[in-house]
């Protein structure tokens, strides 16, 4: 199994989840310049899975997560690690799991990531989060006597932004602890400032 050096990622990403402030993302993609090339770090696919699952299970070990939400540090780090498993499967554009981290994490919790290609196929994003019965694709469906419906819907709350909660009408003035810039995922400049 082929293994893919990305420097202090590992330590990087894992510190940053309790700090105030994320690592720059050239830090987390670059090699260690401290150190040389084959004292590097390394993760495998096993312990970028691990790291995937600590991070996608609330904290309290699955049990009732009434009112809690996941922190958007932990969403940024799960998508830093998808991100990895996008290189190494080669997918592209909107093909990205990164792009869809939240769904990715209820789909892990309810052991149903297999189906995160289907909510990709059908251009499925988070941003269509929360579902509700008439808006959750069919193919999350019963599955061996299981509700994986009723499991998607039991766990979805811990994994919404508090965004959403912006948009009701009790909603208040927000001010966030952090940039705005943080929440939006850079895909490419948009211009130059000029026109026509």
């Amino acid at each position: 199994m082929p293994l893919l050096a990305f420097g202090t990622m590992s330590r990087d990403v894992l510190s940053w989840i309790g700090s105030k402030r994320p690592p720059s993302r050239l830090s987390l993609f670059s090699s260690d310049e401290k150190r040389p090339p084959s004292r590097q770090a390394f993760l495998s696919s096993d312990e970028i899975r691990s790291n995937l699952h600590r991070l996608c299970m609330p904290p309290n070990g699955g049990q009732a997560t009434h009112g809690l939400r996941i922190s958007e540090k932990h969403v940024r780090a799960i998508r830093i690690f998808l991100q990895a498993l996008d290189g190494r499967a080669n997918r592209l554009d909107d093909e990205r799991w990164a792009l869809r981290p939240r769904l990715y994490a209820i789909l892990h919790r309810i052991g149903a990531t297999g189906l995160l290609n289907d909510f990709i196929h059908h251009h499925i994003t988070d941003f269509n989060l929360p579902f509700n019965e008439q808006t959750l694709p069919l193919f999350v469906t019963q599955d061996a006597g299981q509700g994986m419906r009723f499991a998607f819907f039991a766990v979805q709350d811990y994994y919404l932004t508090d965004v959403k909660d912006i948009e009701s009408d009790k909603s208040r003035h927000l001010t966030l602890p952090v940039s705005g810039d943080t929440y939006f995922v850079p895909e490419r400049p948009l211009g130059h400032g000029s026109f026509g």
